[in-house]
């Protein structure tokens, strides 16, 4: 008897755990990509000779190439960190200062957010400093080190309390005092926006507080530096790839505040360079620091909305742009201007957060612009000229910038110069910001009294305005396309928005400007120059200037008013009273309730047979041959038509790679996150930091050494880099995009995704897109008119993704109106290949977590080539085409295999492939060790019920 309880107990345990490890290998070989990354495996790698090296390096090692990435990620800060205060040129220190630190980031700062990538760790600023010859308080920082603070990416700051130092006080009263430097940090990521409690419920953190506001610790810790009355100068560090408010500086006794961003691996030796006078910052602002980051425009309709009546999961969100264009700076300049004209309401109650006598003022509203920063040396930049040539639609301009030299500061420096441009507009036209960047430059490092002439060229149509009212002129059938509106045209240089704004007041003769701190100021009209356009131009870019296919209206029915007539008052510049209402309850429409709940692909009635199409046909082509074949050259017909059913539907099973396909000999290969660095490489400057140089030749560097990483690891596809808005300063992920404004996005994506594919980096530029939030980012319906689509979300990619830039795209998981992106087609298949060129690969985000709502048949449709990370999708492919029979479905996925292909043949892929080198296939070792091991653990388990039943048998025979 007590050996069969034994057995029968023994077998109970082996079920339990053949049971786990059935469903654990199930769930691993779904998540194929995610356990080869964890365990580093990859592909063998093809054996690459000198006339197979296709894509070489530029370096002979890794080791080699990573010591050239350290110099950029160093290189990358000094010009990316951002100097917004230095009364008194309280910075730089001396080399060899005493100093003390405070706050739990100088021991642990955020190097990266919470996202795709490398480890979250670096060179911290106390290591940082002592290697720059900083005399650095060990007291203090030891307190720091055993406060162990922490924090998450949904509410808490990571702040220690000031009562951590108590004790500490005697070790900076006559030493360690020539400065205290604080370091704040915030931290968010994916899934996880930072608390703002303007709708949803709040998360972590002390309830009332907006995480980028002051908490009480950070409150605590800055009375007890300014009331020690010890330190000769407080200085404050900004770690943070968001927009803290940072009004309160003064009343702390803050002398220099300087915003770093996230730095990755290294880019505290940077940090440490400028604080100590090594470097000069050179970094501006790509976002706006108001007194109040609640009181943007866009930011009234930010957070968990639902539909009253919808309740499915990731079919019931819903989220309105009411701001329309005026994102960021684009709201705060463009009131400004109608403030000092004293016009449209601009000074009246709507909008008001930190002004006075419930009347708006933007001195109140605004701390620091977009584009300003400071430099230790002192510059003056003269307008030389501006040629705005209307028969080839380019503007050139050239600006004189001139190093006067600086205070305390012997080095060289670098200056930003920033083009922006005023258009006209009067009410009831296409809606325009009274200000926006155009064009930037950095000057080369300058040393005292040196002058240098910088030119920038660029197309007039990075500020054609989108009307969606407008006779399309190149197919007058057609409504909408992008204008010239007739009247006056301001270019200005400025040091920010802000000064180029008043540069362009001062032109037109205005007077009663003033800066952001209120005091007056009167412009300079000589940096401002006028144009004028007689009669409007519909014409020009009624057609996309990369394909010439015609550009008109194909998003009237991503705005909610399209489906609930007047549901929302958009926001204009023509009154100032429609600044945005929160858009808080809102009932679905049949058709709304239609979209959002179920898929919608059909087969149509007129899908071609499947004997239309050739498969598996002896051609003798090799993936090798197409390497130079143009992609209009018929040989791709002739090449595709080898692959069978299962080898088109296995196309679109992304799993961060692809089997090889050994019949056209295509090797499999593997894949990985994220837009600051590869998950098993060096952790680069995020994304915003490198955007804050306003450097094109570090931008396009980071996609060099994006690149290089690629090639040395062995990666031949990165999901990198990101080009969303930083809509509101409260967006999880703004640290790994550009900016807030999409004309910057537009010109560095520009750059980088250039840079990647010339050198055979398959980035695929993401979250494409209109993903500006990550609360409810899964399913949530995004509404806007279609003017704030074109010139917001999807031209802050638009730069990238033209043909002849990126090589891929990752769709984002929100859907544009109630359609999912990656099931769009007017997004995916009319502007995304039609309007802009692009011939590369677009795959979903992680798709395993949106097929409840992005349908295979819908998205396939749409022109989405792979879903990411989810094989699961080719069993409903090859259903597809093999059981529907569609030749809808089997049309595309021939599409899709030719873009697919088209772009791998392009790619670092092709290295070490020659026509007579055949490829096989690869089984990563852990596939048949787990399946080994559900085999033995079987094994046992049937061992041990036998034994079981053998002694009940033998046990009841006892018995009896």
């Amino acid at each position: 008897m007590k050996k069969t309880y034994i057995w029968r107990g023994l077998c109970t345990l082996l079920v339990l755990v053949l049971s786990l490890t059935i469903f654990g290998r199930s769930l691993a070989f779904t998540r194929e990509g995610d356990v080869n990354l964890f365990l580093g495996t990859l592909p063998p790698a093809v054996q690459v000779t000198d006339d197979t090296n296709y894509y070489a390096s530029d370096y002979a090692s890794m080791d080699e190439m990573r010591t050239a990435l350290e110099d950029h990620i160093i290189q990358t800060q000094v010009e990316g960190s951002v100097l917004l205060r230095n009364e008194n040129d309280a910075l730089p220190l001396a080399p060899n200062a005493s100093v003390t630190l405070f706050g739990f980031a100088a021991a642990t700062p955020v190097y990266h957010g919470g996202s795709g990538g490398p480890p979250n760790d670096g060179i911290n600023l106390y290591d940082a400093m002592k290697e720059a010859g900083f005399q650095v308080n060990e007291t203090v920082y030891n307190a720091i080190v055993a406060a162990n603070g922490s924090r998450t990416k949904t509410g808490l700051i990571g702040e220690i309390p000031a009562s951590a130092y108590a004790g500490t006080e005697s070790s900076y009263a006559t030493s360690y005092n020539d400065a205290a430097i604080y370091v704040m940090s915030r931290f968010g990521g994916e899934e996880g926006d930072l608390n703002h409690g303007l709708q949803g419920d709040w998360q972590e953190g002390p309830a009332g507080v907006p995480e980028l506001s002051l908490h009480q610790e950070e409150i605590d810790t800055l009375n007890l530096i300014k009331n020690s009355g010890k330190f000769s100068k407080i200085i404050v560090v900004v770690n943070s790839g968001y927009a803290m408010d940072l009004g309160w500086l003064a009343d702390y006794g803050v002398d220099a505040c300087l915003w770093i961003g996230y730095p990755g691996n290294y880019g505290m030796t940077g940090v440490a360079q400028i604080l100590g006078g090594q470097a000069d910052p050179s970094g501006r602002n790509a976002i706006t620091y108001a007194a109040d980051s609640l009181s943007s425009a866009a930011m009234q309709n930010a957070g968990d909305f639902t539909f009253d009546n919808l309740t499915g999961l990731y079919k019931n969100k819903y989220l309105v742009y009411a701001e329309g264009i005026y994102v960021g700076y684009k709201y705060y300049e463009t009131r400004y201007q109608d403030q000092v004209l004293g016009i449209n309401n601009a000074n009246g109650p709507k909008g008001v957060y930190a002004s006075k006598n419930g009347a708006w003022n933007y001195a109140d509203e605004m701390v620091y612009t977009f584009g300003a920063g400071k430099s230790y040396a002192d510059f003056t930049q003269e307008l030389l000229s501006v040629n705005w040539d209307k028969s080839t639609h380019t503007v050139t301009a050239q600006v004189k910038v001139t190093n006067n030299g600086a205070a305390n500061y012997a080095g060289t420096s670098k200056d930003v110069v920033q083009l922006y441009v005023q258009l006209p507009y009067e009410a009831g036209q296409a809606e325009k910001s009274a200000i926006q960047l155009v064009d930037f430059a950095k000057t080369s490092a300058l040393a005292a009294g040196e002058s240098e002439t910088v030119t920038l060229e660029f197309s007039d149509y990075i500020f054609a305005a989108y009307d969606s009212a407008a006779v399309n002129g190149a197919d007058t059938s057609k409504t909408g396309c992008y204008v010239f509106d007739p009247g006056e045209y301001y270019f200005a240089i400025g040091n920010d928005a802000h000064d180029a704004l008043n540069n362009v007041l001062a032109a037109k003769g205005v007077t009663g400007m003033f800066d952001a701190e209120g005091n007056p100021v009167e412009g300079d009209a000589a940096k401002a120059h006028k144009d004028e356009l007689a009669s409007l131009d519909n014409t020009t870019y009624a057609v996309s200037p990369y394909t010439g296919a015609v550009v008109s209206n194909h998003f009237e029915d991503r705005d909610i008013n399209y489906f609930i007539p007047d549901a929302v008052t958009y926001l204009t510049r023509s009154d100032w009273n429609t600044f945005p209402d929160t858009v808080a309850s809102l009932t679905a429409t049949p058709e709304i309730q239609n979209l959002m709940e179920n898929f919608q692909y059909e087969k149509p009635a007129d899908a071609p047979d499947i004997s239309t199409y050739k498969y598996k046909q002896d051609n003798g082509i090799a993936f090798i041959e197409m390497k130079d074949v143009a992609f209009d050259d018929p040989k791709w017909d002739s090449f595709i038509d080898q692959l069978t059913p299962s080898e088109l539907a296995q196309i679109v099973g992304d799993k961060m790679g692809l089997d090889a396909i050994e019949s056209i000999g295509f090797p499999a290969y593997a894949g990985g996150d994220g837009p600051d660095g590869h998950q098993s490489g060096v952790l680069f400057n995020a994304e915003m930091v490198a955007t804050s140089t306003f450097n094109k030749d570090l931008l396009e560097q980071r996609g060099e050494f994006m690149a290089e990483e690629s090639y040395w690891i062995g990666f031949r596809q990165i999901y990198s880099p990101g080009g969303n808005i930083h809509r509101t300063p409260y967006s999880g992920r703004n640290f790994e995009y550009y900016s807030e404004d999409a004309n910057l996005s537009y010109l560095c994506g520009e750059i980088q995704t250039k840079a990647m594919a010339d050198r055979g980096c398959v980035g695929t530029f993401k979250h494409f897109c209109g993903n500006d939030q990550e609360t409810n980012r899964h399913g949530v319906a995004t509404f806007m008119t279609e003017q704030t689509y074109r010139e917001g979300p999807l031209r802050g990619f638009e730069g990238g993704l033209q043909a002849g830039h990126s090589m891929g795209t990752m769709t984002a998981y929100n859907r544009i109106g109630c359609i999912p992106t990656a099931s769009d087609y007017e997004t995916m298949t009319t502007v995304l290949r039609g309007e802009w060129g692009f011939t590369g690969i677009n795959m979903t985000d992680s798709s395993k977590d949106s097929a409840s709502y992005m349908g295979t048949a819908d998205a396939i449709r749409a022109g989405t080539c792979q879903f990411n990370n989810d094989p699961g999708r080719v069993p409903e492919a090859s259903n597809l085409l093999v059981k529907e029979k569609d030749g809808f479905i089997w049309g595309k996925l021939r599409e899709v295999a030719k873009y697919y292909l088209y772009t791998m043949s392009r790619s670092n892929l092709v290295n070490g492939l020659s026509e007579t080198e055949t490829v096989q296939n690869y089984t990563p070792w852990w596939k048949p060790a787990f399946t080994g091991l559900n085999v033995v653990i079987g094994v046992l388990t049937v061992g041990a019920a036998a034994m079981y039943v053998l002694s009940e048998i033998k046990s009841r025979k006892g018995d009896k």
